[in-house]
């Protein structure tokens, strides 16, 4: 089941990637709490048989990058790595896009190059994301011609889809 992110959901999930050494701390999903009240982003949790999944979130207007303030952005996609490969984030991305097309007939996201998100860059190609264009990105800007960047979390390429 795929459904809007509640309270109980913040232990849960917390707990779920501190358990396969993931730091996802309290804080990052009170904040995300806190965003979807004040109608900033929409946080969707993957749930079976009790058990969260998993989680994304859909910023409604992008905060950064090359479509800043004009479409919506997925951020923050994660599924836990025992779910990873059963159709889990698929749905996330469903329900993730389905809204964004509510807002928007684009929607985007900023992936990561290591190869900590191969199965992300796989599942983003397979829906139909392309790249917007602008190259890769670090810490926030583009990153200039023949300039070095270090391969971690702040190096991204910017996706775009019609939804």
């Amino acid at each position: 089941m795929i459904r809007v992110m509640r309270h109980d959901d913040i232990q849960a999930l917390h707990e779920g990637f501190k358990a396969q050494g993931w730091h996802k701390p309290v804080s990052l999903f009170e904040g995300y709490l806190k965003d979807q009240e004040t109608g900033i982003r929409t946080v969707w949790v993957a749930e079976k048989d009790g058990r969260v999944l998993g989680y994304g979130t859909l910023l409604h207007k992008a905060a950064e990058g090359p479509f800043a303030g004009r479409y919506p952005m997925i951020i923050d996609l994660n599924v836990l790595q025992a779910d990873q490969g059963k159709g889990t984030g698929t749905a996330l991305m469903a329900a993730l896009e389905t809204q964004a097309k509510t807002m928007a007939d684009a929607v985007v996201l900023a992936l990561g190059m290591h190869p900590g998100y191969g199965h992300a860059q796989r599942l983003y190609v397979k829906r139909g994301y392309v790249p917007d264009g602008s190259g890769l990105w670090y810490q926030g800007r583009p990153l200039p011609e023949h300039e070095k960047a270090v391969n971690d979390d702040d190096l991204v390429l910017h996706l775009i889809k019609d939804v």
